[in-house]
């Protein structure tokens, strides 16, 4: 039933991907956090983690997005997200949420851009028609991660390949801080 429930959720996020029609922003981001997890002796430990990602923002309209990243990670090897949020075009802050398809978890998103120029120049761009990311270089973001899936202390590494523990890389919870550099 749990695995089930992954193949939906994937489903979901793939179609997500699919409707977006507006503009595209690229970027890469990096990412150092700290993991709740099951240990292989069953006990719950904190673990250190990171990730490099490559990302595409698509605008539906002027400030609602979906991001879509895939990267490296450690100790996971590889990652990859996808949600959905909203900019708030008056001061370059964003906030998403969405699935980390591996490992899975649920995720929200809170992003603060970095200015290209001052204040000012930044109010009079976007009064001249500009959008949030012809003034922006980058955010800092800050994730708040849990797993869909609850993992029983009895759970270890060497249970079923396919077990849902797999899927969650034997995580419960998440929090990280990266930044993303947009690419022009």
């Amino acid at each position: 039933m749990k695995l089930l429930c992954t193949l939906l959720i994937l489903a979901l996020a793939c179609s997500l991907s699919t409707i977006v029609v507006g503009q595209n922003t690229k970027y890469v981001e990096s990412n150092f956090g700290v993991s709740i997890v099951n240990s292989p002796a069953g006990a719950e430990a904190l673990a250190p983690g990171s990730s490099y990602l490559w990302g595409s923002r698509n605008y539906i309209n002027q400030n609602i997005f979906i991001d879509k990243q895939l990267g490296l990670a450690f100790p996971s090897l590889v990652t990859a997200k996808i949600g959905m949020g909203k900019m708030n075009l008056e001061n370059g802050e964003s906030i998403s949420g969405g699935i980390r398809i591996f490992p899975t978890h649920l995720y929200i998103q809170r992003g603060w851009g970095t200015k290209r120029s001052s204040f000012l120049i930044r109010k009079r761009s976007l009064r001249k028609g500009k959008t949030i990311e012809d003034v922006c270089s980058g955010e800092w973001t800050l994730s708040f991660e849990v797993s869909p899936f609850i993992l029983s202390p009895e759970q270890t590494y060497m249970d079923d390949p396919l077990s849902v523990a797999h899927f969650t890389f034997f995580s419960y919870a998440l929090i990280t801080v990266g930044h993303k550099w947009f690419l022009q």
